[in-house]
């Protein structure tokens, strides 16, 4: 035997033509399965990607939504810097009026604190009716929050059931704490105008407390009636808000785990 005969019958690449079927159906086999192999675990990558994205989208949602119900609550609430001060001068010259009851006010000083009383109820009024375009943006927020809210996610993911049901419970709290505000917002509007009313009294009665008077007795259920409504939606707003931020908290924490 020489030595070309030698290599020829040992090397691994001479393929004799009774073994080729045999090496193709093997190659076509491992093609196919690296494949099949590649495409697993390609659809389980971009299932995982979806996934933290759908995490990722609503987490934006939620911060979205937060921001754009805080920007309302402030002018609703007559807690920024401006509404502040206008309710704290309100006060002080009603104060002014229902004390001067007990006193010998003259009635033109009377007069004069009524129409400034007034005045500065219908800035807060303004306060209230410019933010008709926050409230339509908090709305739009939340109806994104709530799609986001029902999006499915994979076993992949860890406490998977968990993330579902709490951002499901986020949303749900959410809308009930938007529901509160709007209603607040429709009932203080209410409370100002009838107080508009009681102080046009002493405007048509020039500085006097008669119409005052019987105006405010003919009224006085409805108006403690809408002060307890406003104290009770006051205080659910701060227990929703609350709510919320604490199941968002505990949302992110079961993300990150």
């Amino acid at each position: 035997m020489n030595l070309f005969s030698f290599i020829n019958r040992f090397k691994i690449f001479n393929i004799y033509p009774k073994n080729r079927k045999v090496v193709r159906f093997s190659i076509v086999l491992f093609v196919l399965a690296l494949v099949v192999i590649v495409g697993v675990f390609f659809f389980f990558y971009r299932m995982y990607h979806n996934d933290a994205k759908a995490l990722s989208d609503f987490s934006y949602s939620y911060e979205k939504f937060d921001k754009a119900i805080s920007d309302l609550a402030l002018p609703v609430f007559a807690s920024n810097l401006e509404g502040a001060q206008t309710l704290e001068q309100f006060n002080k010259v009603y104060n002014q009026i229902t004390d001067s009851y007990k006193d010998s006010t003259a009635d033109s000083d009377r007069l004069s604190l009524a129409k400034e009383a007034i005045s500065l109820n219908n800035q807060l009024l303004d306060y209230l009716n410019n933010t008709n375009d926050l409230e339509g943006k908090t709305k739009d927020a939340l109806d994104e929050l709530n799609t986001k809210a029902t999006v499915r996610l994979s076993s992949l993911i860890k406490n998977d059931a968990k993330l579902m049901n709490k951002a499901l419970e986020i949303a749900d709290a959410s809308t009930k704490e938007l529901n509160n505000l709007s209603t607040y917002k429709s009932a203080i509007m209410d409370k100002m105008i009838i107080t508009n009313k009681l102080l046009q009294n002493i405007v048509d009665d020039n500085g006097g407390l008669k119409g005052f008077i019987k105006f405010l007795k003919d009224n006085l259920a409805k108006i403690q009636s809408q002060e307890a409504d406003l104290d009770n939606l006051s205080k659910q707003f701060s227990d929703l808000d609350n709510n919320r931020k604490n199941a968002f908290a505990y949302y992110k924490k079961l993300a990150e785990e």
